[in-house]
């Protein structure tokens, strides 16, 4: 939220000894965010006397020295105007921890800032002001404002930099400059650019404790929901996880989403089932399936909370282009079943799986085989390709020879599929050398323009040792343990294949 109480004003000096004011915001841990150009600049003195200073907080000054400023965008690719000061000591006061914006500003969006332009007062006591408008448009990294002030340096705006920008209680951008020919309008550098495509900037902040905060928000409501309607479950899993007798559904939800690991809580619950499979106490004797169903539920909503918060602020806005905006992608997973969790976890819904023949666990809600395309060789014409597709989709054994027809087919066929399952798409686990080949074909660009945000072709490939793993467990030993509690449900088809 947006408090005038943590408003920094940010000095330096230029080479005529004058002080030069813009805006920074406590965004805790001790760290200040500003523009870039505020603290350094090409008129700046040799020694600029950098300073901050609180006016809400009995207008405490801290200097501080380039060594402090911890995060600059100058080094980025594209160069970012803003810039992360660590304060060099410590406080008596204690900011709150800033609540990041994670999806990129949608424009019509409102927004507010504050800030220290001179039009507040002349000419190094200023007063903080207020701004509010719309978001007019996102470019990358740009996100630009629109306001009813005439927001220009020549109005006495240009101390307005830096000033943070919020929409709703979320800090969204940062303000750098207003535009020298355009009155009503400020630029800004967008937060969720910045946490999702510039690790340092990431490693910094550290906002991966919200996001996995905000998982378990939605992971422990679930688990509530489910456990709220199974008594003989609740009171099994009170003496497992050693809870008091007088525990209610809302405590065990924290403790499994909470202080276990995902495979432990997962564990847990298999053992539960697996003894309870043998002797059911009479509430379950007439509602075995439909505690196994809710066990499924609750597992796969705890299997999403399994995804690491770190790679998923890095990979979150390309992933959101799963339900969005793409046909293909890929990714480095040690199993290739857990993209069913990664996906899930984009749409903020629990994981599905089901056993292939074999008892192994596979994702539920989409069409998964490896296998079923690579047989194609280099070549293979667009009818080819697309007629395995519509054969699949529909579950036929013709297809029409026709591209357009074949298209709009499988279009309206996968939308209605991906509907029917929470607006997930249908997605094919298939080879990069299909990949390629998809790519290659003459009817590429209208298959991305019709199919996008229902099917998806995904290439997984295995992920080498220095790279961030999307899960923090096993990924294979995961989706065992998963796999116990589904094979209770058909165990005469498990067993066929023992």
């Amino acid at each position: 939220m947006l408090n005038a109480d943590w408003l920094v004003q940010v000095y330096t000096h230029d080479k005529d000894g004058d002080p030069c004011i813009g805006t920074g915001y406590s965004i805790g841990n001790g760290l200040v965010l500003t523009a870039r150009h505020v603290v350094v600049f090409d008129k700046r003195a040799a020694d600029p006397r950098l300073k901050l200073v609180w006016p809400e907080q009995n207008k405490h000054e801290m200097p501080f020295a380039d060594a402090d400023i911890v995060f600059d965008g100058f080094a980025c690719e594209p160069n970012i105007d803003v810039a992360v000061i660590r304060c060099p000591q410590a406080t008596l006061f204690k900011p709150p921890q800033v609540d990041w914006l994670f999806t990129a500003p949608v424009p019509t969006t409102a927004w507010a800032g504050r800030g220290f332009p001179r039009a507040a007062k002349e000419p190094t006591i200023r007063d903080d002001l207020g701004m509010s408008g719309t978001v007019a448009g996102l470019k990358k990294h740009v996100v630009e404002l629109a306001t009813d002030v005439d927001a220009i340096e020549a109005n006495g705006w240009a101390g307005f930099s830096g000033s943070p920008v919020f929409i709703g209680q979320q800090l969204a951008a940062v303000i750098t400059h207003d535009y020298s020919s355009l009155e009503g309008y400020f630029k800004a550098v967008s937060i969720p650019w910045l946490l999702h495509n510039e690790k340092l900037f990431r490693e910094i902040v550290k906002p991966a404790k919200q996001v996995t905060a905000q998982l378990h928000a939605k992971v422990k409501a679930e688990a509530t929901r489910i456990l709220d309607g199974q008594a003989v479950l609740r009171d099994k899993l009170k003496v497992a996880l050693k809870l008091d007798s007088g525990a209610m559904a809302t405590d065990i939800a924290a403790c499994l989403v909470e202080k276990q690991e995902v495979g432990q809580a997962i564990g847990v619950l298999a053992q539960i089932s697996l003894e309870l499979d043998k002797k059911k106490p009479e509430p379950l004797k007439e509602r075995w399936e439909d505690y196994l169903t809710d066990v499924e539920q609750l597992c796969g909503w705890l299997l999403i909370n399994s995804v690491d918060p770190d790679w998923w602020l890095q990979h979150e806005a390309s992933l959101q282009s799963i339900a969005q905006d793409s046909v293909t992608r890929s990714l480095s997973l040690d199993t290739q079943a857990y993209v069913e969790v990664i996906i899930s976890r984009s749409l903020l819904q629990q994981a599905r799986y089901d056993l292939d023949e074999y008892g192994d666990p596979i994702p539920a809600s989409s069409i998964h085989d490896p296998m079923v395309f690579d047989g194609h060789t280099a070549g293979a014409s667009d009818i080819q390709i697309l007629s395995e597709i519509f054969k699949q989709l529909r579950r036929v054994d013709s297809a029409p020879q026709d591209v357009d027809r074949l298209l709009a087919d499988i279009q309206k066929t996968a939308r209605a599929l991906s509907k029917r399952q929470g607006g997930k798409p249908i997605y094919y686990i298939v080879s990069n050398a299909y990949l390629e080949m998809l790519k290659d074909l003459a009817c590429y660009p209208k298959l991305k323009e019709k199919l996008a945000g229902c099917i998806q072709f995904i290439c997984c490939v295995q992920a080498s040792l220095d790279e961030l793993s999307p899960c923090r467990e096993d990924q294979s030993s995961l989706l065992e343990d998963l796999a116990v509690i589904l094979r209770l449900k058909n165990p005469k088809r498990v067993a066929a294949h023992v």
